[in-house]
């Protein structure tokens, strides 16, 4: 009597899926299936019935509304994990973009105050030289013009003064005169004078007494720590200095305050 197989007993064990080639795990499957399945029929003596020979175990074959769902489970899967992969190297992408692009930031900002700084430099130092420039220019104006000043002033002078100013003696008499003239009254007068003039003033005393309008004492000194041109005139209620050098700073000073220089 040959063997019988008396019932199907089904066992179905689903592995937990590690792959995505859905394809190869299934007819890797089916392939394990077959082969339990004929090693099962295979007799297990030499032809003989023996009585109360164990049952074997037969696993039947998926069908086909199973196999397509493991393969869409397993398909899922697959693109799920695709899925996962290509959002994270997107999101690692836009991270290595962004740094780049911060530190580029970073660098530009950098570079452009360097280079603004480097223009302010090169402005300073250009605009340093067109006033050092303009000063030396101003400078060499100034010394040029001094000769033609000198000649305005004394031509000035002259018409002031009504003498010409050419190292001439009357220069100083004109300067006496003229301020004794608008003295105020005194009791008494001294007039100092260098040892260059000394003699040629002595002799124009009754002139001097003349412009002041009266018989007054008046004393013509000389006095040594004065020069040519120089003059002190002496009263009891004051010193007044009429000598040339210090007529021609005052009218300097005034063409100047004329001039607004």
């Amino acid at each position: 009597m040959s063997n019988m197989i008396k019932a199907y007993s089904i066992r179905y064990e689903e592995d937990a899926t590690k792959t995505i080639d859905t394809h190869f795990r299934i007819d890797k499957e089916l392939e394990e299936r077959r082969n339990r399945v004929i090693q099962a029929s295979l007799p297990q003596t030499d032809g003989e019935f023996i009585e109360g020979l164990n049952a074997v175990i037969v696993e039947t074959l998926p069908t086909k509304e199973e196999l397509n769902e493991k393969a869409a489970i397993l398909l899922s899967d697959a693109k799920n994990e695709a899925q996962n992969i290509l959002t994270n190297a997107r999101k690692e992408a836009e991270r290595i973009k962004n740094e780049a692009y911060t530190e580029a930031q970073k660098k530009g900002y950098g570079d452009g105050l360097l280079q603004n700084q480097k223009e302010i430099n090169n402005l300073k130092s250009e605009y340093e030289e067109k006033a050092r420039r303009l000063k030396q220019d101003y400078e060499n104006m100034a010394a040029s013009l001094e000769p033609q000043m000198a000649d305005i002033i004394a031509s000035m002078v002259e018409k002031l003064t009504g003498i010409v100013i050419e190292d001439r003696a009357e220069v100083i008499l004109y300067l006496i005169d003229k301020t004794l003239k608008n003295l105020d009254k005194c009791n008494e007068y001294t007039i100092r004078v260098s040892k260059e003039d000394h003699e040629y003033i002595s002799m124009r005393k009754n002139l001097l007494l003349s412009a002041i309008g009266r018989e007054v004492p008046l004393y013509i000194v000389e006095d040594v720590n004065l020069k040519k041109n120089q003059c002190l005139i002496e009263t009891e209620l004051k010193v007044i200095n009429c000598s040339l050098d210090v007529q021609m700073n005052n009218l300097i000073m005034d063409l100047k305050l004329i001039a607004g220089i």
